[in-house]
């Protein structure tokens, strides 16, 4: 990534989400100063109550996540790790203070974290595309776990029909149109509050992986 090239501006109640992925890929965003206490991440640390409705989310800690699985110093992948290990069974994975139980709850990330930390042999459950998860912002979420389950070496067969599923939806995605291993279309872009370039680069990570197979 060029040293002079102009980093987006995310909005506050976005940033944990999409400077994590935009880390990722290479973007230079400062994520650490979101994680308030050991493990304890927040949307922002300068959010105000105002500015959303909960001061973390599920999909704060899936932009993490996906920046562990790709981060390549494991020793210190692991370190974040644990510390979310930790925090996690002391709060009962409830890691946020401010908001609805299915914002601040990450239960279901719990597989993930463990197979990041110890291996992917450990096992994450098949993601399921139906109701709300077909389309919008949950769709996106769907697909950066399958984005994360790729990074750690799990098999794209594991996933086929998951983003068929997501294509069949969202038939002008970009990014979906990339994991299943098409051309994308440049007026594609959908996912709202994501910095246009942090989602190019996200599509060429796409097309990466499905070109691994």
């Amino acid at each position: 990534m060029e040293e002079n090239l102009v980093i987006p501006e995310i909005d506050k109640g976005d940033y944990l989400t999409f400077a994590s992925i935009g880390r990722a890929l290479g973007l230079k965003y400062d994520v650490a100063k979101c994680e308030v206490s050991p493990g304890v991440w927040r949307r922002h640390p300068d959010l105000l109550p105002a500015e959303s409705r909960s001061d973390i989310s599920r999909d704060g800690y899936i932009g993490v996540l996906f920046l562990l699985a790709r981060m390549e110093d494991r020793k210190e992948a692991n370190r974040w790790l644990d510390r979310i290990i930790k925090a996690g069974w002391r709060r009962r994975w409830t890691m946020g203070d401010r908001g609805n139980f299915d914002y601040v709850n990450i239960w279901p990330l719990i597989p993930y974290i463990y197979a990041l930390r110890y291996g992917k042999w450990i096992p994450t459950p098949p993601i399921l595309i139906w109701g709300k998860v077909k389309t919008g912002y949950r769709a996106h979420l769907a697909a950066m776990m399958i984005m994360i389950d790729l990074e750690m070496g799990k098999p794209y067969s594991k996933h086929q029909t998951a983003i068929s599923a997501l294509l069949d939806n969202n038939r002008n995605s970009e990014w979906f149109l990339a994991l299943a291993g098409f051309g994308g279309r440049e007026e594609s872009y959908d996912w709202g509050g994501c910095p246009v370039l942090t989602y190019r680069l996200l599509v060429m990570c796409a097309r990466e992986h499905y070109r691994k197979g």
